[in-house]
């Protein structure tokens, strides 16, 4: 059987002053699956969804974003929330626990797709979401670049950077986190510093992973 979903949370809880924490993923949906959606997050509370990443593919007209999301009190930051086929990159529920957008807390972002959000049968590029939500203010549109298909680590710096999170100090591989300017996603990817020079080892558990 075939996934039509990445990753499904569903009535996850958490409370007021101690969220929920949704970190550091990395989430593929391949071009065969006819996805529904690479992340949803539905009928929960107090969750934050922080430093994912998403590459989604849908080509079945789902109706549903690379995030789909439905429940209350989220925060949603330094993600890369992406459709390959510039599908929509954010879809929301026809409900909302609070009632409110100010319980939704989203921001540096970067998301590619079109629209950029999807709420209520509504396209939103990213200032019309921004003017809908009053979030996502330092987020921005661009398409990520990774080292090949599937494999999520990052080839190129995204253009803009995160928000430290102090529950979020390292990355998908176990890596420090800038304190003051963590990289956008699961992969704290380091800005090359200059040539090198010396002997170097490409491949897995070694000094790069890819000579790109």
């Amino acid at each position: 059987m075939v996934s039509r979903q990445g990753i499904v949370i569903n009535t996850c809880f958490g409370e007021a002053d101690e969220y929920a924490k949704v970190y550091n993923n990395f989430v593929y949906i391949d071009d065969l699956t006819c996805a529904e959606s690479g992340v949803i997050l539905t009928n929960s509370q107090y969750v934050k969804f922080m430093h994912n990443t998403i590459s989604s593919y849908d080509d079945c007209d789902s109706g549903v974003g690379a995030l789909f999301i439905r429940g209350s009190d989220y925060i949603v930051k330094n993600n890369i929330i992406s459709s390959r086929n510039n599908e929509k990159a954010l879809s929301m529920g026809s409900y909302y626990f609070g009632g409110a957008m100010e319980n939704y807390d989203a921001d540096f972002n970067m998301y590619k797709g079109s629209p950029i959000a999807y709420v209520g049968q509504v396209d939103y590029d990213l200032e019309g979401w921004r003017n809908f939500a009053g979030s996502d203010d330092s987020s921005f549109v661009e398409t990520p670049i990774f080292i090949y298909s599937g494999e999520l680590h990052l080839a190129n710096l995204p253009s803009s950077f995160g928000e430290a999170q102090n529950d979020v100090l390292v990355d998908i591989d176990g890596e420090a986190r800038d304190a003051d300017s963590p990289v956008i996603g699961a992969d704290e990817r380091q800005a090359c510093s200059g040539p090198l020079a010396g002997t170097y080892y490409i491949g897995i558990d070694e000094e790069f992973s890819t000579i790109r």
